[in-house]
């Protein structure tokens, strides 16, 4: 009886066991299964929020390139050009991207996404933000029936026009200014224009655009020159001719041969940024760096090199860079510049010397519409720079330095090669238009995941 209990209690235990290992691996399959599902979920809701992003990033192309938009005009009208903005609401909205082409898994703006799921709604509207000039909406649907809704508001870059070819603060120690062709000199404080009113170019909107630099004999003349100081000119000495009407203190022509010369011109200001959302910008898009102790440039705390190194001949395309001086840390000697071949927006806090006489490149340039509505396609052979300088401090010029773009100085110019110095101006800064920096951007903080059925409300 004894061994008949003890075989009775052995199978007793091995039942016990065959269910209990079964079920540890029913539990087991469940548990698998499961994380197999939240896995498969995570990867379609990974995936349906890159396709609501794929949105955003397709209207922001968009307004980079109407052309290649289905609606060309409104998103050329978003544009820098005519910086239009929003002006429709949610279930009115300015722009909306037809379900044909939402639909069309071939040929569509998403065509190349069809493997992750679709995109069902795409709009543009009016949103609140007082920084915002749309509100972009963006519908997507993954598989297993993931969807998400955000919503984004879109803002313009930072990065303001360049409403004159060169902007300072009067210096009336430089024997004369920085010349101008196409575009503005305007001067904060009093100015010094040279020797003789020979030397300043005269406005004759009858004489075509021109590639040639000013000569020291002869008549300079230009369509679109004009020179403003706020103050007064103090060389050559004018006769202070008040203007019709005028009375003391009030905007003069100076000399009865140059009228796009004005001074006592008090509204003359310089172009103005909010340098810490610039900065925030050009760290996003661009390339940000600091002054090392010794004058060298640093990014990301690793030095790169003097800036000739970093920069001289980087002409594929044009760059965005700020190059900070850092009170306590930064060298308070001026960044030296000396090759001259360079391209692209570059913004100092410091100041910058440029030395050497540099023989510069061809470069392919556009006057502003002339004599109507038509630019002319002109190629300028002696360009040392290829886009702008905003310097906030001084911009110490030793040899002659010529530009196709734009020049910023906000302590004034200096030295002696700036009397022999030259820019023509590129007149799409005056609507902020700049290549390969974006014109429309993110507004930071805006993005946000909408519950699908709050989408209408």
């Amino acid at each position: 009886m004894v061994l008949k209990n003890q075989k009775g209690t052995a199978m007793f235990v091995a039942v016990m066991m065959l269910v209990l290992s079964t079920g540890l691996g029913l539990l087991a399959f469940r548990v698998s299964l499961t994380e197999l599902q939240i896995s498969s979920y995570g990867k379609n809701e990974l995936a349906v929020g890159y396709l609501a992003e794929s949105g955003v990033e397709k209207i922001l192309s968009w307004i980079s390139s109407p052309s290649k938009s289905p609606s060309p005009i409104f998103f050329g009208s978003l544009g820098p050009m005519q910086q239009a903005s929003c002006t429709g609401n949610q279930m009115s909205p300015d722009f909306q991207l037809s379900s044909s082409l939402l639909g069309d898994p071939d040929s569509g703006p998403f065509s190349e996404l069809k493997e992750m799921g679709k995109v069902l709604d795409l709009r543009l509207y009016r949103g609140n933000h007082p920084k915002g000039m749309c509100t972009v909406e963006v519908k997507a649907e993954g598989g297993k029936g993931a969807t998400q809704v955000i919503r984004v508001d879109l803002t313009r870059s930072p990065i303001q026009a360049m409403t004159a070819a060169i902007q300072g603060a009067g210096n009336t120690n430089v024997a004369s200014p920085i010349w101008v062709h196409w575009g503005k000199i305007r001067y904060t404080g009093n100015a010094h224009l040279g020797s003789s009113t020979s030397k300043i170019p005269i406005r004759n909107s009858a004489t075509s655009p021109d590639s040639a630099p000013y000569t020291e004999d002869g008549l300079n003349q230009d369509p679109w020159l004009e020179i403003q100081v706020e103050k007064q000119i103090e060389s050559p000495l004018p006769g202070r001719m008040k203007g019709n009407g005028g009375t003391t203190g009030e905007e003069s022509r100076p000399y009865a041969d140059r009228p796009n010369v004005s001074e006592n011109q008090r509204t003359v200001s310089l172009d103005s940024v909010d340098l810490n959302e610039l900065k925030d910008y050009v760290k996003m898009y661009g390339n940000y760096y600091v002054v090392s102790p010794t004058g060298r440039l640093e990014q990301n705390g690793v030095e790169k090199g003097a800036f000739d190194q970093v920069f001289y001949s980087s002409t594929s395309d044009y760059q965005l860079i700020w190059v900070d001086r850092l009170p306590g840390y930064s060298s308070l000697e001026p960044i030296l510049i000396s090759q001259g071949n360079y391209k692209g927006y570059f913004y100092f806090t410091g100041n910058v010397q440029i030395e050497k006489n540099q023989p510069g490149r061809a470069v392919h340039a556009q006057s502003p519409p002339w004599p109507s509505t038509t630019p002319r396609q002109i190629e300028l052979s002696h360009i040392h720079l290829d886009g702008f300088f905003y310097v906030l401090g001084e911009l110490n010029i030793q040899a002659p330095f010529s530009s196709y773009g734009a020049l910023f100085a906000g302590q004034g110019f200096s030295g002696p090669g700036a009397g022999r110095s030259e820019v023509w101006y590129n007149h799409h800064y005056h609507s902020a238009s700049y290549p390969n920096v974006p014109p429309v951007v993110r507004l930071k903080g805006t993005w946000r995941p909408i519950p699908v059925s709050d989408q209408n409300g």
